[in-house]
């Protein structure tokens, strides 16, 4: 049987962005997974959205794929799998 390995590098939006690129950096990873929506930012979504239909998403995923990119790059196989778009995942 084939081994997956899976890391997860953040629980919530604000979580520390340095996180991802260590577990990627490692070069053991077959996956990578951000978790943006814990309850509290939720919350603070669902507000932002009110205010402005075209917010609602944790805005700082793209510094983080912008910072992952070289490590992406070295590591074609590697994915990235997250809900970084909240309550207003088209964007």
């Amino acid at each position: 049987m084939k081994r997956v390995r899976i890391g997860n590098g953040c629980g919530f939006w604000g979580d520390n962005l340095d996180a991802p690129l260590r577990l990627a950096a490692s070069g053991r990873l077959d996956y990578l997974t951000l978790e943006y929506l814990a309850e509290l930012t939720m919350s603070i979504l669902a507000v932002q959205k009110a205010k402005d239909p075209k917010s609602g998403y944790a805005t700082d995923f793209i510094d983080v794929l912008g910072r992952l990119t070289p490590i992406l790059a070295d590591q074609p196989k590697l994915k990235v799998i997250t809900n970084a778009g909240g309550m207003n995942p088209s964007r």
